[in-house]
């Protein structure tokens, strides 16, 4: 998210696990309730997680 926010490229090859059960996972941590609180006051900050998913997916395929 911090990426995103930045508007740094994501390398999806560091940030999704692949399970051997066709599950694909992205871990958190602790740093993304201070994303949320950074983006309290963001216009259309609902979308911000959206869309760094969205960009993920194009590139997981």
């Amino acid at each position: 998210m911090e990426a995103e926010i930045a508007d740094v490229d994501i390398n999806s090859e560091n940030t999704v696990l692949h399970s051997n059960e066709n599950i694909d996972l992205i871990p958190s941590d602790i740093g993304l309730s201070a994303i949320e609180l950074s983006l309290n006051n963001t216009m259309s900050r609902e979308y911000v997680m959206k869309n760094a998913l969205s960009k993920l997916k194009s590139k997981v395929k």
